[in-house]
């Protein structure tokens, strides 16, 4: 193997991505600046570019970087101007309208400019399905899973529901399951529910719709990208599958349905996340001579994810970003591991956790801070119930100790290893390859068993190869592999 070369980050404005060795598709690159600051610690060649919108605030921030070359591109390739972005505040379109529609009238007036002008637009809203869920409007309880804590998805066009999580279906209720009752409501809007809105506001508009539901083969999501580049299609409708890597010089709108939305995630990550994702989408308008624009649908316009996302400034973002977490004692200032105790049987889960809290209790204190057990966010997913630990320090030795102990301690207990997941520092080394694939495995699966490209950075392999389930196979050091049972549900 070659010496070691030094990583150069490379800071991209507007999605445009540069360097010798630039990535063959942003989809492998969506977490591929942190890969290479993995791969500068393990001492071989870095990826040579990445877009900066994609990186996190952890990475950065990692003592790690200071070992990398920093190259600010200010500018677009060609001198290409930026889009301009324009925030459209919902609560002020309910005022004037007194409806909830997912196309603003803003979007509904660009939208036609498209179609007058000949141009074309991409319509994100990363929800995928016709409705979020099904509400009974007389005893307010929703459609659940049978196997997962978490309601179940209406898809029209297949005329049932489904979990995005464990893959079970349902049929639809013509009345409650709880009470009975015949007021059974559908709540939310996926892009099944968008593409139809459109098809009806635009009837001489050619429409198409990407997500998992459409593109479940490689040839089905390059179909779509195809007959979209060549001009075949106005707009085209999709989820976070639309947001990264695509070059379409002809599309000069991006809209941003409930660009919000993943604002309201459970985990400390959100802002970082919407950040991330409003960043990539923005930068998919105005890549040819066209000027392109960006419409941003939200509640919540003053927050700051969404505030310097439109100004394409990641520096304000990353500052203010770290405050928050230091205030609240979040990666990077402190080390964090997330227990999880699971099982089919309920007794048993209640009965290990409080056995695992017994060894974890005494620890609370001295630079460590010990929190459950409680149910973690999905109680109950593929019917095993979980409960969870979540342990913060300073000092990673002392955290990495602990746990080493506490999976001896289980051991012991006789408590089976499979009912214990344990993810250390979510945000850095092993664990960041966890969240690496939450964030785009749903992505990758129309590129099922491709390889892709510059170094070999990553390649998807099915069953067919792999016996034990699809596995992730990425080229940050020789020979290393990570395997991953089953893919994760979009967000």
């Amino acid at each position: 193997m070659q010496s070691p070369k030094p990583l150069v980050v490379i800071l991209a404005t507007g999605g445009t991505i540069a360097g010798t060795a630039a990535l063959a598709t942003d989809t492998t690159g969506y977490r591929a600046g942190a890969l290479g600051v993995e791969a500068l610690v393990a001492g071989v060649p870095a990826l040579a570019g990445h877009r900066l919108e994609s990186e996190s605030v952890a990475a950065i921030d990692s003592k790690d970087m200071d070992e990398a070359t920093w190259q600010r591109l200010a500018q677009r390739v060609a001198q290409r101007s930026l889009p301009s972005v324009e925030i459209l505040d919902l609560r002020e379109e309910f005022k004037r309208t007194h409806q909830t529609s997912p196309i603003s009238s803003r979007l509904r007036e660009t939208l036609q400019e498209c179609l007058n002008f000949q141009t074309q637009a991409l319509i994100l809203i990363n929800r995928r399905g016709y409705s979020w869920s099904v509400i009974c409007r007389s005893c307010g309880a929703t459609v659940q899973c049978a196997n997962c804590s978490i309601s179940m998805t209406h898809h029209k066009n297949r005329n049932r529901l489904e979990c995005h999580y464990c893959g079970s279906v349902q049929p639809i209720p013509k009345n409650c399951p709880k009470c009975d009752s015949k007021y059974v409501y559908f709540f939310g809007e996926g892009s099944e529910q968008l593409e139809e809105r459109l098809r009806k506001e635009f009837p001489k508009a050619r429409i198409a719709r990407l997500d998992r539901d459409t593109a479940r083969t490689k040839r089905q999501y390059q179909e779509t990208l195809g007959a979209f580049a060549d001009g075949a299609l106005d707009f085209l409708v999709g989820t976070q599958m639309l947001a990264k890597g695509h070059d379409f010089h002809r599309v000069t709108l991006v809209g941003v349905i409930s660009a919000d939305s993943s604002l309201t995630m459970p985990t400390f990550r959100a802002a970082e996340r919407t950040f991330q994702l409003l960043t990539q989408v923005a930068g998919r308008a105005g890549r040819g001579e066209l000027p392109g624009r960006v419409l941003i649908q939200t509640l919540y316009p003053e927050h700051y994810a969404i505030q310097d996302a439109i100004k394409q400034d990641y520096t304000a973002f990353y500052e203010r970003e770290l405050h928050y977490r230091q205030i609240m004692a979040y990666p990077p200032f402190t080390s964090l591991a997330n227990i999880i105790v699971r099982d089919s049987n309920l007794e048993k889960a209640i009965t290990w956790s409080r056995e695992l809290s017994q060894f974890l209790a005494p620890h609370n204190g001295d630079g460590m801070r010990v929190l459950g057990p409680a149910s973690a966010p999905l109680a109950k997913l593929k019917s095993e119930y979980r409960f969870q630990f979540l342990l913060k320090s300073k000092r990673k030795a002392q955290l990495t100790k602990l746990l080493a102990n506490a999976l001896t301690y289980c051991d012991k207990k006789e408590i089976p290893q499979t009912a214990i997941l344990v993810d250390m520092d979510p945000l850095l080394v092993a664990g960041r390859f966890r969240e690496f694939v939450d964030a785009i495995l749903g992505d990758l699966d129309p590129f099922a068993g491709t390889d892709f490209g510059t170094d070999g950075c990553l390649d998807l392999i099915e069953p067919a190869e792999y016996p034990h389930g699809r596995m992730l196979r990425m080229a940050v050091r020789p020979g290393l592999k990570f395997s991953f049972p089953e893919p994760c549900p979009e967000w």
